[in-house]
C-alpha cells in the first residue's frame, strides 16, 4: 500500500512561543492544520507593500524581462534570499516607478489615438477654435465634409501634427526603455511576493490557533511514522511545547498522503484525475500502471509515433527543466512514447508504411521471400494479424478484469470483511475459471469441467445474495449472476477499442503518405517535393497528436470504468501541509 497512514495531532505551546512555533511547522512543512483559513484572502502582512500591488507589477514587467531574467526569477533561491528580499528598501521605489511609467504610458497611447483618428490633443490647439471646439482634424477634406452638415473644423497644421507624432513615438520608446531597467529587477520583486505570502500563511496558521490565557493551541494531521521526530523537533524550540494524539471527531475524514516510488509518479497523474484513494483503500497508481502504459502503446501500434513522442517529451522536458513532481503528466507522455516504440516492433507499425515502401535498415527479407520490418510478428494489414490483435484485446481485457476481481476481494478484506470480499468477488473468478477450463479441457476432461461450471454457478448465486435474509438470498444471487453476465461482456468487448485505435493509428497514417504521394506526383518536381514533404510533416504531426489523446483517453477510461469499478470508489481529501508555498 503506498497510502501514507495519519493521524490527527495537537500541538500545545507556552504563548510566548508562538511566533517560534509558526516559523518552525510553516518551515518544515509536514502538519496539515485543521480550520486553517485561505492565506490568499489575508493581507496582513507588516510589509510596507500589499501582495495585490506586487503581483500587478510583477505581471506589467514581464512582458518586458529578457529570457535571462526570466529565468532569475525562476530559480530556487534559500529562503534567507526570500526573507531579505521582502524588506529591501527598493521594492517601493520599484513599484512607485511603475506607477509612473504606467500613467504615462497611458497618457502616451491617449495621444497617439487622438492623433490616428484625425485630431490634435487638447494641449496642441492654435488658431482662432473656439473654447468648446476640442476637436482639430488634419484633413482639409474633413474640414469641407463637416460644413456639409452644418458644422465647422480646423485643418491642423501638417509639420505640427507630424511634430506631436514624433513627440509621442519618443514618449513611448522612452517609457519601454523604463519598463526595460526595471524588469532586471523582477527576481527580487518575485521573491518580495513570495514573502508577502508566507507571511499571510503564518498569519492564517496564527488564526487557526485556539488560545488561553498562557497556552496556544494547533490541532491538525501528520503522517504516524514522523510523530516522534516531529515531538523531538518541538521540544528543541522550548521544553514547554509538546505534541499529543488526538482521536478524530465524529464522521472526520483523514486527509490521503499517497507516497509511490519514482518510477511510479508519472502514473499519479491518472490517479489523480479519477481522484485520490479514501483511507482505508488501496492505492490503485502501482495496480493500474502496467496496463496503462501497455494499453497507451497498443492504441499507438506505430513504433515511428512511439519514437517522435518520447524524443519531444524528452527535449520538453530538458528544455523548461522539469521535474518528475512538478509535471508527471509530460514524462508519463515520455514513457508512453518509449513503450509504444517497443510493442510496436512486432506489429511492423512504422508512419503507415508497408514493408517495401520503408528504409532497407528497417527491414528483412524471410525464409520464404517476402520483405518484412525487422522484429516484425504480426502483420496488421492481413486477417491474421487483425485476428490475433481481437484475440490479444480480448485476453488482456479478461485479465485486467480479473484482476480487478481479485482487488476487491482484498479491498473488502482490509476494510475488515474477507468473507463478503470472497462471496461477492472471489466466487466470480471461480465461475470464469471453471468456463475457461471447459474451453480448454481435453474430451476425458469435460464432464469434470462441466461440474466444476455448475458447482462455480451456485457459489456465484449464493455470493452475490451475500447480506440478504437467507430465503431471499438466492433470487438477489440469481440477479447478481445476471448483472455479471451482461457486465462482463459489456466490460469485455470494450477492450476491443484496443484493436480499433491501433488499426484507425496506422489507417490515418497510410492515408496520409497516399495523399503527400498522389499530391506530389500531380505536381512538378519544383513543387511537388516540398509539397509533398509539408504533407507528410504536417499529417503525420496532427495523427499522432490526435491518436496520443485518443490513447491516453481511452486508456484511461479503462481503467476508470471498467477495472476500478470492481474494487476502487475514491473520493478522499489531498493532504495539504501547512508549509512555505513555492516562488513561482
Amino acid at each position: 500500500m503506498a497510502i501514507v497512514p495519519m493521524q490527527k495531532v495537537a500541538v500545545v505551546a507556552h504563548k510566548k512561543h508562538e511566533p517560534q512555533l509558526l516559523e518552525f511547522l510553516h518551515r518544515e512543512g509536514v502538519m496539515e492544520i485543521s480550520e486553517l483559513p485561505d492565506a490568499s484572502l489575508i493581507n496582513t502582512s507588516k510589509l510596507p507593500y500589499h501582495a495585490a500591488e506586487l503581483d500587478h507589477v510583477i505581471a506589467v514587467l514581464q512582458p518586458h524581462a529578457s529570457k535571462s531574467d526570466v529565468a532569475k526569477a525562476q530559480e530556487n533561491v534559500r529562503p534567507e534570499s526570500i526573507l531579505a528580499a521582502g524588506n529591501h528598501p527598493s521594492i517601493r521605489a520599484i513599484i512607485d516607478k511603475v506607477h509612473a511609467l504606467e500613467q504615462r504610458l497611458t497618457d502616451a497611447k491617449q495621444q497617439q489615438t487622438d492623433l490616428d483618428h484625425g485630431r490634435l490633443p487638447s494641449d496642441a490647439k492654435k488658431g482662432n477654435a473656439s473654447p468648446d471646439e476640442g476637436t482639430y482634424f488634419t484633413s482639409a477634406n474633413v474640414k469641407s465634409d463637416m460644413s456639409t452638415f452644418g458644422s465647422s473644423a480646423h485643418a491642423a497644421d501638417p509639420e505640427l501634427v507630424n511634430a506631436r507624432l514624433a513627440t509621442v513615438k519618443d514618449e513611448l520608446a522612452d517609457v519601454q526603455a523604463g519598463f526595460e531597467k526595471l524588469a532586471e529587477e523582477l527576481s527580487l520583486l518575485v521573491h518580495a511576493r513570495t514573502c508577502v505570502r508566507w507571511m499571510n500563511e503564518i498569519e492564517a496558521g496564527r488564526r487557526a490557533m485556539k488560545t488561553t490565557q498562557s497556552t496556544v493551541t494547533l490541532f491538525g494531521w501528520i503522517a504516524k511514522s514522523l510523530f516522534d521526530p516531529l515531538e523531538k523537533k518541538l521540544h528543541k524550540i522550548s521544553p514547554a511545547t509538546a505534541l499529543f494524539h488526538v482521536e478524530p471527531a465524529a464522521g472526520e475524514q483523514a486527509p490521503v498522503l499517497i507516497k509511490n516510488p519514482a518510477w511510479l509518479k508519472p502514473f499519479e497523474s491518472v490517479t489523480l484525475l479519477y481522484g485520490l484513494p479514501q483511507n482505508g483503500e488501496l492505492d490503485p497508481t502501482p495496480l493500474l500502471a502496467p496496463f496503462f502504459i501497455l494499453f497507451f502503446a497498443l492504441c499507438l501500434t506505430d513504433a515511428g509515433y512511439g519514437l517522435i513522442l518520447a524524443a519531444a517529451m524528452a527535449a520538453f522536458i530538458w528544455k523548461k527543466k522539469i521535474k518528475l513532481q512538478d509535471g508527471p503528466l509530460w514524462w508519463l507522455l515520455m514513457l508512453g512514447g518509449v513503450a509504444t516504440f517497443f510493442v510496436s516492433i512486432p506489429f511492423g507499425g512504422w508512419f503507415g508504411m508497408t514493408a517495401d515502401q520503408a528504409p532497407a535498415f528497417l527491414t528483412e527479407t524471410r525464409a520464404d521471400g517476402q520483405m518484412w520490418f525487422k522484429g516484425q510478428i504480426w502483420n496488421l494489414g492481413a486477417t491474421p494479424g487483425i485476428t490475433f490483435f481481437q484475440n490479444l484485446s480480448i485476453v488482456l481485457g479478461l485479465i485486467h478484469l480479473c484482476f480487478g476481481m481479485v482487488l476487491g476481494g482484498i479491498s473488502k478484506g482490509l476494510r475488515g470483511s474477507w468473507i463478503e470480499g470472497f462471496w461477492v468477488d472471489w466466487t466470480q473468478l471461480l465461475l470464469i475459471g471453471s468456463g475457461i477450463g471447459y474451453a480448454l479441457a481435453p474430451a476425458e476432461w469435460s464432464s469434470f469441467a462441466l461440474w466444476s461450471i455448475w458447482a462455480s454457478l451456485a457459489l456465484v448465486i449464493w455470493g452475490k445474495g451475500y447480506g440478504s435474509v437467507w430465503y431471499i438470498r438466492p433470487l438477489n444471487g440469481f440477479l447478481g449472476l445476471l448483472n455479471l453476465a451482461m457486465g462482463m461482456m459489456s466490460n469485455t468487448l470494450s477492450y476491443l477499442r484496443l484493436l480499433a485505435l491501433g488499426l484507425v493509428t496506422g489507417a490515418l497514417a497510410l492515408a496520409v503518405n497516399l495523399v503527400a504521394q498522389q499530391i506530389g506526383g500531380f505536381l512538378p518536381p519544383a513543387l511537388g517535393v516540398p509539397a509533398t514533404i509539408l504533407i507528410y510533416i504536417l499529417g503525420h504531426t496532427v495523427n499522432i497528436a490526435l491518436n496520443v489523446l485518443g490513447a491516453f483517453i481511452h486508456s484511461g477510461r479503462l481503467q476508470f470504468v471498467e477495472f476500478f469499478s470492481q474494487f476502487f470508489e475514491g473520493g478522499g481529501r489531498q493532504f495539504n501541509p501547512f508549509k512555505r508555498s513555492s516562488a513561482v
